[in-house]
């Protein structure tokens, strides 16, 4: 077997069969040629007087993605208030190379001084050293340091003032070394304000003003939520270090209210549709939707409508709709034309905007009746349905009849509904299942009458004839 190495290598071979030598063949065996590792590394900035591990600091590549065997370290900078590498708790001194096995790595850290330190560090992968590579790591001061928590605040909701930001990546539960300067700067009308809790009258609700918040009264410091956005800022004070943290400037927000996107639809004629196929609606909060509004501007007989439940809606009123269960059974039934309708949501907090739009369906067509005058003999009794026809172009089923007799006379004739007698100008009413029980009783003198049809969006015309 033959172990290659790190490029091209030279080899002959001949062979032997008992009775004599072949000439030498020589031929090459390439393999890759190594790269060594690469040390990746920027600069660091860390706080004078912080000990970081060395490990977070760096990076190694390898090609062939080797584990690194072995690491040497190096600190060039020797002023008595540079920092220095420290190895399992022993101070390495500054300007030697110290060797560092993976093992050990993890016990390795950097104790920063007050002036920056100029170090390098390499990397072996138990065939190549990498490159030596440099970096500075560069002290700076410590101050606290503020994250606001971006609470959303409820009208009048009370939220201790710790809750409003972390500090240092910490909610200050207690911390007796930090304290702080707050600073309110919204004056609107329906802002919220600080508020000292248990007190009638609080220093701390005074507007644009610094006021400090620490020692015992820090717990009880709240905030109570307005009804607009509430631009403040803090800075903390850290007495163990002497330091202030940088103002930190930040909104407590109201919750944000829902939106509901709804734009122009169309309907085929006749059809009925699912209210919540109509829109959508989005929550900042993601707090549940539990109510909607809805309103149909349309008041004409053939407009579109809302149904809840299979029962239709008054139009130009504000239909409130439940999320649970009611939305589920609301629908919208075409009408003929446009409708223009208008929805909002309500997150239990807040109500969304209303949102506009348009419904459009089909123009409807009205019925036709066609009559003719009959003859009919004295004293008999003819079903009405035989006496006209109904024609509706787009074969919408007839829904409901209106009949009139204009002629009072004795001994005119008069309509009958399911037996009983109806008076002469009067309108009278049928749905299509009482068509079947509807006659004319003809009298001994012509009766003047007339009727039309209604396809459940219009009416047709009144067409007038003689009995």
């Amino acid at each position: 077997m033959f172990q290659s190495g790190n490029g091209t290598d030279y080899l002959a071979v001949r062979a032997y069969d008992g009775t004599a030598w072949s000439a030498w063949t020589d031929f090459h065996v390439i393999a890759p040629t190594r790269q060594p590792p690469v040390v990746n590394v920027a600069d660091q900035s860390v706080v004078a007087g912080s000990s970081t591990y060395v490990s977070t600091m760096f990076s190694v590549t390898d090609s062939y993605t080797s584990t690194m065997t072995d690491y040497h370290i190096f600190d060039g900078t020797a002023d008595a208030s540079s920092g220095h590498f420290v190895l399992l708790g022993n101070a390495i001194a500054a300007n030697t190379v110290t060797d560092v096995t993976p093992l050990n790595m993890a016990g390795l850290s950097f104790l920063a001084g007050t002036t920056s330190d100029y170090v390098a560090i390499q990397a072996f992968d138990g065939t190549a050293w990498s490159a030596w590579t440099a970096f500075h790591i560069n002290p700076h001061a410590y101050k606290p340091v503020i994250t606001p928590t971006n609470y959303v605040a409820h009208v009048n909701e009370i939220v201790p003032f710790v809750s409003l930001f972390q500090i240092n990546g910490l909610t200050d539960l207690g911390l007796s070394n930090i304290s702080y300067q707050v600073y309110d700067a919204t004056t609107d009308q329906g802002s919220g304000h600080f508020a000292l809790l248990g007190a009638t009258d609080s220093p701390f609700a005074a507007k644009q003003t610094v006021f400090s918040v620490g020692g015992v009264i820090k717990p009880s410091i709240v905030y109570v939520g307005g009804a607009v956005p509430e631009y403040v800022a803090v800075r903390a004070y850290d007495s163990t270090a002497n330091a202030y943290s940088d103002w930190t400037a930040f909104h407590i927000a109201p919750p944000v209210p829902p939106v509901i996107h709804a734009s122009d639809t169309t309907i085929a004629h006749n059809g009925s549709v699912a209210l919540s196929s109509l829109f959508t609606v989005t929550d900042a909060n993601n707090y549940a939707i539990t109510q909607y509004q809805f309103y149909q501007a349309n008041t004409n007989s053939d407009a579109g409508k809302l149904l809840l439940g299979g029962t239709a809606q008054a139009a130009a009123t504000v239909v409130p709709i439940f999320a649970t269960p009611t939305l589920a059974t609301a629908t919208f039934q075409a009408g003929s034309g446009t409708d223009f309708v208008a929805l909002r949501a309500y997150d239990g907090t807040n109500w969304s905007s209303w949102q506009a739009f348009h419904i459009a369906a089909p123009l409807n067509n009205a019925p036709v009746v066609t009559v003719t005058d009959h003859t009919l003999a004295a004293g008999t009794d003819t079903l009405m349905s035989t006496l006209f026809s109904v024609r509706d172009a787009e074969g919408d089923a007839i829904q409901a009849y209106q009949f009139y007799d204009s002629t009072a006379a004795a001994n005119s004739g008069h309509f009958t509904l399911a037996g009983t007698a109806q008076a002469a100008n009067t309108i009278i009413n049928a749905t299509a299942a009482q068509l079947a029980s509807l006659t004319f009783h003809a009298g001994t003198v012509p009766d003047y009458v007339a009727m039309r049809a209604f396809d459940g969006l219009d009416w047709s015309a009144w067409n007038a004839f003689h009995l």
